[in-house]
């Protein structure tokens, strides 16, 4: 403790105590690709070193100026309505530098992106080049549910279990959902008290309040984002404000009595405040069944002062709360008539399986609270550092009262009701990185991150509320990076590396285990990316390991059975491990008008934690992934953009035990087979069209068939194998804007989901035929 005071006392000396060295300023116009100058485009310049973000907006003149830029190297991003967003490498020297931009209507333009390295880069410079969708993407496609927005992109399997609002899942390149791991900026969110600790709990609650863009990362990510990253990272970047205040309303209504109002707002007040805060009310009355409710009130805001052109502080705050959702009942397996349930014990055959069913008392009240702290400090030309501090709440109560669908009651099913089940998550995060620009080719970063987390639960049958149990752990991670850039910027190297170690500090379920030391985690990766700039040919490849610590819950949790609490944790797990690779080109055709990326891929879950036939927790061994995807974007036209994606994935696991298939054959354990939830082929198709006031967005996605288990309704509660039909699924957004006036406009748009009406079952979960929501957004700046 003496030893890390000192270390923070050292730092706040040299941040009080170092002279600024001469700056310059990064200045120029921006045109249009006829010569005519563009007013009011808002730009970003980012610090490739440290991400220090500033933001300014050009003039009635088409000028732009960045006063008191440290010399270096930056990435500078233009955007404006109407054109393609610019993003462009510049160095600025001692005395300043000039940089010039035309912005055009019809390419397909580099992308500034940050989650891939954890620093600022051009698409065209990374060895694993995230999968962006961005604001202006976000507002055609009318998308505020964070899984439907990322429906489309390849090497994702989305699923939603039902309508807005219900179950969601992303699951990177046949891995599973808690391999995916979600940051907020670039910050991890975890869900402590969940069942493997990831926020998968989470993901339709989390709507798209205030964001900037979505960047999604496939790989292993572990070494740079530690736990619950190692098959891949979903990242929401915030918007930073910028320019005069702006303010954006809108209200929907329509199908499963579904409403929606939005908010937002973002700016900057004086040169060094920015802002951006964003607030949606989601309300379906209605449901897939005509009965099921979801209430969701989701805010995001991002503030940052500038108190030095080097010194910034900012914070995020994240809240989501759900005061209800309706649950219903899980599907499950059915047997022929007279003998529905007999299959359990071995006493008749599969017939089918029973959708799931209305449960009238079944409920859930949830909600999700992240809160971020970050300073950032370059100290000098060669050094700078971000301390930062994240608290993380999650909250989840089920109620369940006697009450059950009246099939359940003729099946002599009978209802397990109690009063309510209570789970809270906690999990703090401190952590201290370091960045050197060692040269013209290195930049190296150090960081040390100590995270502590803990998950109540408290279980109430009927009566007086029931013991509330508390088990913690925490664990402390030394990372490092090395990225060299040589050959003019064209060739990019990157080495990374983490060691974490785990100890759990209060297990109140078992507490004779008080101090136990777990195995520690070490990962690593490796990449390599050339951009041959004659060609516009980029050629790629990475490789890296992941790790995932076993959850608190895996470790204590006790399921409470009809036949009485059955301890189902394990504290002596060892974390999960995982092996993904791809290598893959990036192609630029047609003077910038149309890229195809190809990329083959291989994972590989060398050890994972598993439920045995009685949901025992134990480590087993994995199971491997490895396919193909592709993806290709056009700008052929003046406003018209089209995209295309193709996904084959070929995922298989070793089960631990045997499993009866819905034609009642057996699934031996021991013996390779299909990896369940996950289908082989994926495709999408995009449109997007801009003419005049109007706007058409259409999105076609499909899937192929899949595996997925349906478990008996009551215990042992017996597994069974089926075969689910993929999908194929046609959405439809058309929007209208009107001009008010100079900086103001009203948009009135029509959605349309699944316009064709296919009927089809998400693991067994019934999804809406065809459904369409009209609403009005009006915009002001």
């Amino acid at each position: 403790m003496r030893s890390w005071t000192l270390f923070q006392s050292l730092l706040l000396a040299l941040a009080l105590t170092t002279v600024a060295p001469q700056a310059g300023s990064l200045e120029g116009t921006i045109r249009d690709s006829s010569g005519a100058v563009l007013p009011g485009v808002s730009l970003t310049l980012l610090d490739r070193a440290t991400s220090l973000a500033r933001t300014a907006v050009s003039d009635d003149s088409g000028r732009y100026r960045f006063e008191s830029a440290r010399p270096g190297d930056y990435l500078l991003q233009a955007k404006l309505d109407g054109f393609s967003n610019l993003a462009r490498g510049v160095r600025v020297g001692p005395q300043g530098s000039s940089l010039d931009l035309t912005m055009q209507v019809s390419v397909i333009s580099d992308q500034l992106v940050v989650t891939a390295s954890g620093s600022a880069q051009l698409a065209s410079e990374t060895a694993r080049t995230p999968y962006v969708v961005d604001s202006a993407e976000l507002e055609n496609r009318n998308e505020s549910f964070l899984g439907e927005a990322l429906l489309p992109l390849p090497g994702l399997s989305v699923q939603r279990l039902q309508g807005p609002g219900s179950f969601t899942t992303v699951r990177f390149r046949g891995l599973r959902n808690a391999d995916t791991g979600l940051l907020l900026n670039g910050f991890r969110v975890r869900d402590a008290g969940g069942f493997r600790g990831d926020i998968t709990a989470f993901f339709e609650e989390m709507m798209l309040t205030n964001a900037e863009r979505i960047e999604a990362l496939p790989g292993a990510s572990s070494s740079l984002y530690g736990n619950s990253a190692s098959g891949g990272v979903i990242n929401i970047i915030p918007r930073l404000g910028s320019g005069r205040p702006s303010v954006e309303a809108a209200f929907e209504g329509g199908s499963l009595e579904f409403f929606q109002e939005r908010f937002s707002s973002d700016g900057s007040l004086g040169d060094r405040f920015h802002y951006s805060f964003g607030a949606i009310r989601s309300d379906v009355n209605a449901g897939v069944d005509g009965d099921d409710v979801f209430r969701n009130t989701s805010l995001n805001s991002m503030l940052q002062f500038d108190l030095h052109p080097d010194i910034k502080l900012s914070g995020i705050l994240h809240y989501s709360d759900t005061p209800r959702i309706d649950l219903n009942s899980s599907p499950f397996p059915i047997g022929p008539e007279g003998n529905e349930l007999g299959y359990a014990v071995g006493e008749g055959p599969v017939a089918g399986f029973v959708e799931d069913l209305d449960d009238p008392d079944n409920r859930r009240e949830s909600s999700l609270f992240t809160g971020i702290f970050n300073w950032e400090h370059r100290l000098n030309h060669f050094w700078s550092y971000s301390a930062y501090f994240q608290d993380t709440e999650t909250r989840r109560e089920f109620r369940d009262g006697p009450l059950s669908h009246p099939i359940l009651d003729g099946l002599g099913v009978s209802e397990f009701a109690f009063d309510s089940s209570l789970i809270d998550g906690s999990s703090r995060i401190v952590g201290l990185k370091n960045t050197f620009q060692l040269g013209l080719h290195h930049l190296v970063t150090l960081g040390i991150e100590h995270e502590r987390e803990s998950r109540s639960s408290r279980f109430t049958v009927s009566g007086p509320p029931g013991a509330k149990t508390t088990d913690r752990q925490s664990s402390t991670a030394f990372f490092v990076q090395d990225q060299i850039s040589l050959m003019d910027r064209r060739l990019q190297l990157t080495a990374n590396f983490r060691s974490e170690f785990f100890s759990v500090d209060n297990p109140e379920s078992v507490p004779e285990l008080q101090g136990l030391d777990t195995p520690d985690a070490y990962t690593g990766g490796l990449g390599i990316a050339y951009f041959l700039s004659r060609s516009g040919t980029k050629i790629r490849a990475q490789a890296a390991n992941g790790f995932r610590a076993p959850s608190l819950s895996e470790r204590f949790s006790v399921f409470n059975s009809e036949v009485g609490p059955i301890r189902i944790g394990n504290p002596l797990l060892r974390p999960e491990r995982s092996f993904t690779m791809d290598a893959g080109i990036d192609q630029l055709l047609f003077n910038d008008r149309v890229r195809i990326s190809a990329t083959y891929f291989y994972n590989r879950l060398q050890e994972i934690i598993a439920s045995t036939s009685l949901f025992q927790q134990s480590n087993q061994r994995g199971g491997l992934s490895r396919g193909f995807e592709w993806m290709s974007q056009a700008a052929l036209l003046p406003g018209l953009d089209l995209r295309a994606s193709y996904t084959f994935t070929k995922a298989d696991f070793v089960p631990g035990f045997d499993v009866l298939r819905s034609d009642n054959t057996i699934a031996p354990a021991g013996l390779s087979r299909p990896l369940e939830g996950t289908p082989e082929h994926r495709w999408a198709l995009g449109l997007n069209w801009q003419r005049g006031r109007w706007n058409v967005n259409a999105d076609y996605a499909g899937t192929s068939g899949y595996e997925e288990p349906l478990f008996s309704p009551s215990f042992p509660f017996t597994q069974v194998l089926f075969d689910f039909d993929g999908f194929n699924r046609l959405d439809l957004t058309l929007t209208y804007r009107i001009p008010t006036g100079d900086q103001t406009r009203v948009e009135l748009y029509l959605k349309a989901e699944n316009v064709f009406d296919e009927e089809y079952f998400q693991d067994g979960f019934r999804t809406p035929g065809a459904v369409a929501w009209g609403g009005l957004r009006f915009k002001f700046r």
